[in-house]
């Protein structure tokens, strides 16, 4: 029977969590047909997560990433409520079936071109302008800076993306029409991104629910089309700002249809 294993620790180092048995954890993965196996083990804030299933395919990495992490953090989250410290979880090693190592850095191919309002390395003076801007832009803003917080949660925690992609679509429309009812500030929010109704509920009414405390289970390609769709409207919205909060052209950015 394959094996795999994350590691990772506790954060920050300064704090110090053991926890000795820890109930084992089983999970059926119904698309596969998978049972999986999880083991935890925290000692001295090292975390070590075991995971033994049927067949190992690198395909699941990303599934399998996911449940343990949750389990790890859920103990986590027990230790945070019984001490009062506010810790978190990370992992940066992954070790195969073969027994092979490798660093954990999950990153989203989908959201790799969908960045246009700057570069992370800029060469010319424009694209240097242009980096400077949206820093300039996001630091000053409060309600800016928390609703991208709140997005890049969205793709480094496992199970935040529909419940934070909701939040970011309100946190911008608050910002492109403050102190309106939504109602009267969906349409406004719509004309300024460049984007019909259905393109944002798609996003909205997937985060109702979990927003509201029933975590449904949302299948990984749904998953990522919501994360997808609320990086291309943050993305314009940075434009908006860049601009000087004037009008995008639809000539640059057609219309996103839903």
């Amino acid at each position: 029977m394959p094996t795999v294993f994350f590691k990772g620790r506790v954060l920050p180092a300064t704090v110090e969590i053991s926890f000795t048995d820890i109930p084992q954890g089983k999970w059926e993965w119904d698309e596969t047909g998978l049972t999986l196996n999880f083991v935890v083990r925290i000692t001295k804030s090292q975390i070590e997560v075991e995971c033994r299933l049927d067949r190992y395919q690198d395909d699941y990495i990303m599934e399998l990433h996911r449940r343990a992490f949750d389990l790890a953090r859920a103990c986590v989250n027990v230790a945070a409520f019984g001490t009062g410290f506010g810790i978190t979880v990370f992992f940066d090693e992954f070790i195969g079936p073969t027994g092979t190592r490798s660093a954990l850095l999950f990153t989203n191919p989908n959201l790799v071109g969908e960045c246009t309002a700057f570069k992370m390395n800029p060469i010319t003076k424009e694209e240097k302008r242009d980096l400077e801007a949206i820093l300039a832009i996001v630091m000053k803003e409060p309600a800016l800076f928390m609703a991208l917080n709140d997005l890049i949660q969205a793709v480094s925690v496992p199970h935040m993306t529909p419940t934070n992609c909701g939040r970011v679509l309100d946190g911008l429309r608050k910002l492109v029409a403050p102190g309106m009812e939504p109602k009267q500030g969906w349409p406004i929010f719509q004309q300024t991104i460049q984007a019909d109704e259905p393109y944002l509920t798609f996003i909205s009414e997937l985060s109702k629910k979990p927003r509201h405390g029933e975590h449904i289970r949302i299948d990984g390609i749904t998953t990522t089309e919501i994360a997808k769709r609320t990086w291309i409207i943050m993305n314009r919205f940075l434009e908006f700002r860049k601009r000087g909060n004037q009008q995008l052209p639809l000539a640059e950015f057609p219309l996103l249809k839903g």
